[in-house]
């Protein structure tokens, strides 16, 4: 008899089959309950594995010029991620990373986490990096890449003008974020709006599968259209770089502003870049010196105390007020109040504010102003005393002021203004070919723990066209070094090459005839007391 016809033989195998159909027809029930009904812990298990929670961030709004010129843009650039869990798991991925990242492999596995499936490895990777990790093997040839590691696409931020209006526009981080200047000034408005979505990721970590409708969910951040023209930005720093390396000085600021729209043109300090944490004409302030003297006049012209043609006692250049004695370099015996203007006379200005109320204030001492300030504040004589609201966004058309001064004695300031520029004022260097000046000189001692020191801020504030104001330049000369030191000899110069080219890119008319410029002599150069 055959051994496999045995009954007992028989009855056993058929047991043996049994018991497997039924051992697999549990393993198949079992397995359809968990692939196609439900298990929850399973369920929360496997999304741990291969899904995840990517943020998908908008493009950036635009910053560009008044005329579209773009001066923050977005280019795409590749960073590189990892999974901490899968890379601890393969020695081979830990030691190629490692070696690209210039450590230790157990310092590496110290950083890493392992109940963690992303990190940033390295952010908005340069040409020349992608080269080394190519060499070294992160990024194979046919783009293939380590268990663990993959390469993400994302937007940085670009300055295409390079250091152009650099402390202006200010700098974001690497989420593009805003940090300083228009960029965090207006992060809400360019940052957009974020979404977030499941991603799939594959037996790498990596993600593989995205929803769709998460690029709906996102809104792209708005363009912002400034107003400072990049032409003539251009040309304010280059005359401005020239002013303080020309001077020895240790910084400086320029303002060009629309005096009718009230628009910044151009806004430049030197020296700047993308690093520098504030726009130092908007938050800095510094004592104003006798760039405020016009206020004082205009104020006791207002109130009827005086007029363009009072003479005023200036005591041969010396005067005491308070125990404290106020000097003028030059030494007349009286003044006309206009000449007061022209000559910077500080004794003359106190004079005056001694009539309505006084205070060193009225030759500039005492207070403290932004330059964006005193550029706005010469808006009331280019305007008919209206105070004109400044902006740095694009203007189609002249915003409302408010009336400060009547329009007979903002002309009569403006008038005296005039003097200061031609010879025998204090700013003859700050004339222009063919227009007519009108500005005021500034000089004045820095304060240092509460006392004055021998270092000094030199400044400049005028219009032009005279006759029909379309521009307004201040300057700052911050610590000019050697004997030059005074508005008039260390920031005319430096507005009249500003004013004199934004003029000429905004065609402005000629208000002069081209042979207007008359040089003092140098023994006559009118400076003022600080």
């Amino acid at each position: 008899m055959d051994f496999y016809q045995t009954p007992n033989i028989r009855i056993r195998l058929s047991l043996v089959i049994a018991t497997f159909g039924l051992l697999s027809v549990g393993m198949l029930v079992r397995s359809t309950w968990l692939q196609i009904i439900h298990d929850p812990k399973l369920e929360n298990l496997a999304n741990k594995q291969f899904q995840s929670k990517i943020l998908m961030k908008p493009r950036r709004g635009l910053i560009t010029d008044r005329t579209g010129e773009p001066l923050a843009i977005n280019l795409e650039t590749s960073s590189l991620a990892g999974n901490p869990s899968k890379i601890l798991k393969s020695p081979a991925t830990l030691h190629l990373l490692a070696h690209a990242m210039g450590v230790r492999p157990g310092e590496l596995k110290k950083r890493l986490d392992p109940k963690r499936s992303f990190f940033w490895v390295e952010r908005h990777i340069s040409d020349e990096r992608m080269e080394k990790l190519h060499h070294i093997g992160i990024v194979q040839a046919n783009g293939d890449m380590p268990e663990g590691l993959w390469i993400v696409k994302e937007m940085k931020r670009v300055y295409p003008h390079g250091e152009l209006g650099a402390s202006l526009l200010g700098g974001v981080n690497v989420d593009t974020e805003g940090l300083e200047g228009v960029e965090l000034w207006k992060n809400s408005s360019l940052r957009g709006k974020s979404a977030s979505f499941e991603a799939y990721k594959d037996a790498l970590g990596r993600p593989a599968m995205f929803n769709n409708d998460a690029q709906t969910k996102t809104t792209d951040g708005e363009n912002t259209e400034l107003s400072i023209d990049a032409s003539l930005q251009y040309s304010v720093e280059e005359s401005l770089n020239e002013a303080v390396a020309k001077t020895g000085a240790d910084s400086g600021l320029v303002i060009v502003m629309d005096s009718n729209t009230g628009e910044i043109l151009a806004l430049a300090q030197s020296p700047a870049n993308h690093h520098v944490k504030k726009v130092t004409a908007l938050t800095d302030g510094y004592e104003p010196g006798s760039t405020m003297k016009p206020f004082t006049i205009a104020a006791a012209l207002e109130l009827g105390k005086v007029t363009p043609e009072t003479v005023i006692n200036t005591e041969h250049g010396m005067y005491e007020v308070g125990g404290r004695k106020i000097h003028d370099t030059h030494h007349e015996a009286s003044l006309t109040v206009a000449q007061v203007i022209q000559k910077s006379s500080n004794v003359g200005a106190s004079k005056i504010a001694l009539t309505m109320k006084p205070a060193t204030m009225s030759y500039g001492n005492g207070i403290s102003v932004n330059l964006l300030q005193l550029a706005r504040a010469y808006t009331v004589y280019a305007n008919d005393g209206e105070l004109r609201p400044v902006t740095l966004i694009k203007q189609e058309e002249a915003t409302a002021g408010s009336k400060v001064f009547s329009a007979t004695t903002a002309r009569a300031v403006r008038d005296m203004l005039e003097m200061v520029v031609k010879p025998g004022g204090t700013a003859p260097l700050a004339q222009i070919v063919g227009y007519r000046v009108a500005g005021k000189t500034g000089t004045a001692h820095k304060l240092e723990n509460g006392h004055y020191v021998d270092r000094y801020v030199a400044s400049f504030v005028g219009m032009a066209p005279a006759s029909n104001p379309r521009l307004i330049v201040a300057v700052m000369i911050n610590e000019p070094s050697g004997a030059e030191y005074y508005g008039g000899q260390v920031a005319a110069p430096a507005f009249s090459n500003v004013m004199g080219a934004a003029l000429r890119l905004l065609n402005v008319p000629n208000d002069a005839p081209l042979n207007n410029v008359m040089q003092p002599d140098p023994a006559d150069f009118v400076r003022e007391e600080v």
